[in-house]
């Protein structure tokens, strides 16, 4: 089991909260871009209700099993939906953050806000040392964000395998960022 957070995880300009099933809306309006298929591996096209339903809904669950910590991106003041992220424990290999921002959030630094918020929440409270992400090749954007999070490239692969879908096979850029105070366990 993965230790829940003290809530909100925030920075003051966006936190990081639980999926509702009131997220179920937001999640769809967002998924209706097809460039998060296009660069997430687990969001199929044509995204519906009934996809974001499932998904959410399987969050506890899997979180219970320890083998996901999903949050909702969210705007700190007003709550708004921006978007999602997550850290995936797979049993052969470290802890992997996963991300996607709605079109709407874009381009304000949302996603590297969220990956440095759950990246030292993962360092300070899970007692990680490293943290892993990957990259489709192409997606310039989400290596930025990978950069800017103080995330430092590790090398590519064309046989990468994501967390869970064994049966996907991509081409990525691997990252990693690793805790530096000495103090993790």
């Amino acid at each position: 089991m993965i230790e829940r957070p003290e809530l909100p995880l925030t920075d003051g300009a966006i936190q990081l909260r639980p999926f509702e099933l009131g997220d179920v809306g937001d999640v769809t309006a967002a998924c209706q871009d097809p460039e998060i298929s296009r660069w997430t591996d687990a969001i199929p096209w044509p995204y519906n209700e009934d996809h974001a339903r499932a998904w959410i809904s399987a969050h506890p669950a899997r979180w219970e099993r320890g083998e996901v910590a999903p949050f909702a991106i969210a705007g700190a003041e007003d709550g708004s939906f921006l978007g999602a992220i997550s850290l995936v424990f797979p049993e052969d290999r470290p802890p992997a953050a996963g991300y996607w921002v709605a079109r709407w959030a874009r381009n304000r630094g949302v996603a590297t806000a969220a990956l440095t918020v759950i990246t030292d929440w993962g360092f300070e409270t899970l007692g990680m040392e490293r943290i892993t992400l990957a990259t489709m090749l192409g997606n310039v954007a989400s290596e930025r964000v990978a950069q800017n999070a103080g995330y430092t490239l590790v090398g590519e692969s064309s046989d990468y395998t994501p967390p869970g879908s064994p049966a996907s096979v991509y081409s990525v850029k691997e990252w990693e960022r690793r805790h530096r105070s000495g103090t993790a366990r």
